[in-house]
């Protein structure tokens, strides 16, 4: 039994550097958050790791208490993530994925999506940059 728990420590003590680094040199703020989150899920399962090599059972409600912040932290940082502009691309689902290969209205449609957007390239060709061209297109459309 004694094995187990200092082959699982080490693994948490890995696991902790790497979220460490991750924390510290995470290229985005969703990425340090993700990592802190990590990082008290790791400090929930060294604490059950404590729990079960002393066979005592006192620090069931520090568990609780950890995990319901860590979830509540999470949920929190997600829905002000989801809300808040940022700079970076999103990530949409592609065209292709949408369409089935043995349904022709979808591949109708995804052949409509591309002559707009190839109808909408060559409009936008002589435009400084893509946000100034949308404004325009937009003014135009109303």
């Amino acid at each position: 039994m004694t094995a187990v728990l200092w082959i699982a420590g080490i693994m948490l003590v890995l696991a902790s550097f790497g979220t460490l680094y991750r924390i510290f040199r995470g290229p985005t703020l969703l990425d340090r958050v993700l990592a802190t989150d990590l990082l008290l899920s790791i400090f929930v399962a060294a604490l059950c790791m404590h729990m079960i090599a002393s066979d005592s059972y006192e620090h069931v409600l520090l568990l609780v208490a950890a995990s319901t912040i860590g979830f509540v932290g999470s949920v929190t940082v997600a829905r002000y993530a989801e809300n808040t502009p940022s700079g970076e691309k999103k990530l949409r689902p592609s065209r292709l994925q949408e369409v089935n290969k043995n349904d022709p209205r979808s591949a109708r449609r995804l052949e409509a999506v591309r002559r707009q957007a190839a109808a909408r390239k060559r409009k936008n060709k002589g435009a400084k940059s893509t946000r100034a061209s949308r404004r325009v297109s937009a003014g135009k459309e109303q």
